[in-house]
């Protein structure tokens, strides 16, 4: 696994070795003693359960708002219901996993845990919009904090040999809990009260933790105090970090949707976030550069690692295609072809399952057959680039379901289920021990922000397209309303609703050709991780690292 780094073309011949002899070095402390047996299923299981809470809270509000809204009287506030919590589940990312390298990563996990299980419950005691909102926050920490440590806590527990099984497993349940939630959501609103979208966190989440405590190896007995711990700690570089973030989620959630693009509530955290940003990678320049008893919270030889750089970019941007899909196409079956909301979700089965499946051919091809995950990357992004392209390509007048788009939706889930799970699969090629945690968490937090930004982007093509092509022939309370709830097109005038479903059938085309581009941008941006031998996961290598 490691003979890449002599065949890295940025190394010098004469230091080939030794990057190779320090690589050895670094991961000298990896843990060794890999779970089998009954205890690796558990961790599994456990791992699995946990990462579907955590992402299926991403998703599962969204059908569930206007229950939620009519009841505590809140619709002005609604949209803060989802995008809080996606803004703190971001911006808590790396910082989480950095800290877990200090405190201990069954200590973090268990807290994270607790934290989701105590703020679901206040979720749905909530009896203001305002409450509801603040204890979104502190469950999106929780479930970023569990989505991030259950990749770092899998590589450090499983054997490589068999690390891309089970990376796939643990991918597939990502894809499927970020398909199944607005269903889920659906269904628990019709049948019962929206509360019990949260209630049900708490006991499925005991269970977790329980598993956690039991099957997850605790740190070592060490002489080092808990002071001497956190001085480690970049607090400034945490501070950066996690500012940055929040406010650019922020400022993307709001852009072109609830504000203009030019007004201060969008620009303001933007351009802050950007000075932040850029503050954090200084701070790490000159962490790197002086001797200090603090560790970057942000490594600098991770950002400027070429192969680790295109695992974040290859992130970034099928994250912001899988979402975006995820969004738009609901909403093309309920305005265009005039579906249910239930039928609608029905319609993404085929990318619900395909998607997974393709996870796991991931995983069999960088397992058994030893394929570099650069290739499969770039066949994901393929993938995805020629099944946005074909979905683009829907006549905007037809009015029934076209048959050929289903397969257009396997295509989709087949790039996006390749390249997701093979950039998490790929970590213990591109990060070393000291590195793992913070470079897994970098690849959750481009791929949340990617999504943030695709999202954003389509929901700004629907505003402008509507805007444009129906103004002067409905109110712009009738437009914001559209905008808000596509499914309010049957209030409008019957005279104006076949237009209303031309003009939303165009932006669904510009929308698929916009991610067509972000998908081409992501096969640009995978390229850079070319070299002249592709690393790939050797079963020789792996015996030699570990013995």
């Amino acid at each position: 696994m490691l003979d890449h780094l002599a065949n890295r073309n940025d190394l010098p011949v004469e230091n080939a070795q030794t990057a190779r002899n320090r690589e050895f070095e670094e991961r000298g402390n990896f843990q060794i003693n890999y779970l089998k047996g009954w205890r690796l299923q558990v961790l599994t299981f456990a791992m699995c359960l946990g990462l579907f809470l955590a992402i299926l809270e991403t998703t599962i509000v969204s059908t569930s708002l206007v229950s939620i809204t009519d009841d505590l009287n809140g619709f002005r506030m609604g949209s803060w219901v989802v995008a809080v919590y996606l803004v703190t589940y971001t911006g808590f990312l790396v910082v989480v996993a950095k800290l877990s390298d200090t405190l201990g990563r069954k200590s973090t996990m268990v807290f994270c845990v607790v934290l989701f299980i105590i703020f679901s419950l206040g979720c749905g005691f909530s009896r203001t919009m305002v409450q509801l909102i603040a204890c979104r926050a502190f469950q999106g920490i929780g479930g970023g904090g569990i989505s991030t440590l259950t990749f770092v806590i899998l590589p450090e527990n499983i054997s490589p040999t068999v690390y891309p099984t089970y990376a796939a497993i643990v991918s597939s349940t990502f894809a499927l809990s970020s398909l199944l939630g607005p269903l889920l959501g659906g269904i628990i609103c019709n049948n019962t009260s929206w509360r019990w979208v949260f209630f049900l966190n708490a006991p499925t989440g005991l269970v977790v933790l329980a598993l956690v405590i039991v099957t997850v190896p605790g740190r070592p007995p060490s002489d080092e105090s808990t002071l001497s711990k956190l001085n480690r700690v970049d607090f400034l570089g945490a501070f950066l970090m996690l500012s940055s973030a929040i406010l650019s989620v922020t400022a993307l959630e709001q852009g072109g949707t609830g504000y203009s693009w030019t007004s201060a509530v969008v620009l303001a955290p933007l351009i802050v976030a950007i000075v932040l940003g850029s503050a954090c990678l200084c701070w790490s320049w000159y962490l790197n550069r002086r001797t200090m008893s603090q560790e970057p919270m942000l490594p600098w030889n991770l950002l400027t690692d070429r192969f680790a750089a295109g695992i974040f970019l290859s992130s970034f941007f099928t994250g912001s295609v899988f979402l975006s899909s995820i969004v738009v196409l609901p909403q093309q079956f309920q305005v265009v072809f005039q579906d249910s909301p239930a039928k609608s979700g029905y319609r993404l089965l085929c990318m619900t399952l395909v998607s997974p499946l393709f996870a796991g051919v991931a995983g069999f091809f960088m397992q058994k057959k030893q394929i570099p995950p650069l290739y499969l990357l770039i066949a994901g992004q393929i993938l995805a680039i020629l099944g946005c392209g074909l979905a683009s390509s829907i006549p905007e007048t037809a009015r029934s379901y076209p048959v050929s788009q289903y397969a257009y939706q396997a295509i989709m889930g087949a790039g996006f289920g390749l390249g997701l799970a093979t950039a998490i699969m790929a970590a213990p090629l591109a990060y070393s021990k000291r590195n793992m945690a913070v470079g897994i968490g970098l690849t959750y937090q481009t791929r949340s922000l990617g999504e943030s930004i695709g999202v954003s982007a389509c929901a700004n093509i629907l505003s402008h397209t509507l805007t444009d092509s129906l103004q002067g022939r409905l109110t712009p309370q009738q437009i914001s309303v559209l905008l808000g709830d596509a499914g309010m097109v049957k209030s409008i005038p019957t005279g104006l609703q076949e237009a209303v479903r031309r003009d939303f059938a165009h932006s669904f085309t510009r929308q698929m050709q916009a991610l067509c581009g972000l998908a081409g941008a992501g096969l640009l941006a995978t390229l850079t991780m070319v070299e002249r031998r592709p690393r790939y996961q050797h079963r020789e290598d792996v015996a030699n690292s570990t013995s």
